[in-house]
């Protein structure tokens, strides 16, 4: 066995198949046509189908509405991509696609059959799908998603990153052409819901997303795992009846992918206005945060803590991340708030003696308050040192020592 006959062995013990293998038979092009209301598209490269659908906006979609594009947040989204999006991004010039494929495991011996592509115009979501009747019809496939690509900029996807665009770019170089997929800022949507809805549904797979933020069930689906074994038969019978349902799975996962970035930039900035759970404001704070927006992160924090509901331990996490916000903004005064607040409920917590000692000694060189908080905080990582051995509280007591050392000598020095 050759080195190119292990590889594709390999393959397809990985869950792909080499399709190109199978023995194929010409497809029924009365039954693709009356069972999928699609158009034929000939090119000197090959031909494939085309099915497209478009759907008026507002459109119902589960519990959601979809909206045209131009209301979506634009500035909530680059939050939630964690400003990998540039501000340039715009969903309404965005190609929001989704592949079906002959194995889950890739591979090059694994076949894009369908993309499913949707976008934006003025007063509707059109959702385009691509089909494979044919393999030898790749190439004029791959062509026509590639002028696709040229009108718009932008995509958008749910785990396309690591799975869908990856296995694109390999059919592009397989076909020779340029993978100009490469050249288009790309938002994943199961990144974002990663950092916003974490486990709050028990995963953050789009089905679980479906039924729990826009309230969809689908009806006539088929399992994604079902989908390249029924490929698979079409190549070589013919049989047509199970591709309706693919076609059906794959029009829902686009327009989930635009409802849900609809309610995820909703829930981002609904967040600054109070307007959603507490934990899930947090998180949205959070993320501000991390893309250097500390002045919004703090209004959010500030909200939650004006909430009569939160629990004492959520308050206390609250005041010590608004209190890093304004202290970052070098709004000292209100972080010296949050921070006395928190050492009037819970002994325990160290951070806020910390910054208090750091406050009082660096910016209003009253070294006995300073000397105060140090050993308050001396005392504090004292019992918990003696509840359960650490090392990072040893480095921390080893430090305040040093403070406390430093202080009695301001002090000292002083007085003389």
């Amino acid at each position: 066995m050759n080195l190119k006959d292990k590889l594709r062995q390999l393959d397809r013990s990985a869950g792909g198949r080499d399709a190109a293998s199978l023995p194929r038979r010409a497809p029924a092009e009365d039954a693709l046509d009356r069972q999928l209301k699609g158009e034929w598209v000939e090119t000197d490269a090959g031909r494939f189908l085309r099915v497209r659908n478009r759907y008026p906006l507002p459109h119902p979609h589960g519990a959601m509405l979809l909206r045209p594009a131009h209301e979506i947040h634009r500035d909530s989204m680059r939050v939630m991509a964690k400003n990998s999006i540039s501000d340039q991004f715009d969903p309404q010039q965005a190609l929001f696609f989704d592949t079906e494929t002959t194995g889950l495991a890739g591979g090059t011996g694994t076949y894009v059959f369908l993309i499913g592509l949707g976008y934006c115009t003025d007063d509707a979501f059109v959702v385009e799908q691509l089909f494979l009747p044919e393999l030898n019809g790749e190439r004029a496939m791959l062509a026509y998603f590639d002028s696709l690509l040229q009108q718009r900029r932008g995509l958008v996807s749910f785990n396309g990153k690591s799975f869908d665009a990856p296995l694109l770019r390999t059919r592009f170089i397989q076909q020779r052409m340029p993978p100009t997929l490469d050249l288009h800022e790309h938002l994943d949507l199961l990144h974002a819901a990663r950092r916003l809805v974490k486990s709050d549904y028990g995963d953050c797979s789009l089905s679980t997303l479906e039924r729990s933020l826009l309230g969809l069930e689908r009806h006539g689906d088929v399992p994604g795992e079902e989908i390249p074994p029924i490929y698979m038969d079409f190549l070589r019978t013919g049989n047509t009846n199970g591709l309706p349902p693919i076609f059906y799975h794959n029009r829902m996962d686009i327009l989930s992918l635009y409802a849900l970035l609809m309610h995820l930039t909703e829930r981002v900035r609904l967040a600054r206005v109070a307007g959603i759970a507490p934990q899930q404001a947090a998180r949205v704070a959070q993320l501000h945060v991390q893309v250097r927006a500390p002045e919004t992160a703090a209004t959010i924090y500030r909200n939650l803590l004006e909430k009569q509901e939160i629990d004492p331990a959520s308050e206390v996490e609250f005041l010590l991340h608004f209190a890093r916000s304004k202290k970052q903004l070098r709004q000292y005064e209100d972080a010296v708030q949050a921070w006395l607040r928190i050492v009037e409920q819970k002994r325990f917590v160290l951070e806020p003696f910390v910054e208090l000692a750091k406050y009082y000694e660096h910016r209003q060189r009253d070294y006995e308050r300073a000397l105060t908080y140090t050993r308050r905080a001396l005392n504090a990582i004292q019992i918990r040192l003696q509840l359960m051995p650490d090392g990072q509280l040893h480095r921390a007591r080893r430090e305040l020592l040093h403070r406390q050392e430093r202080l009695l000598r301001k002090l000292a020095k002083r007085q003389r």
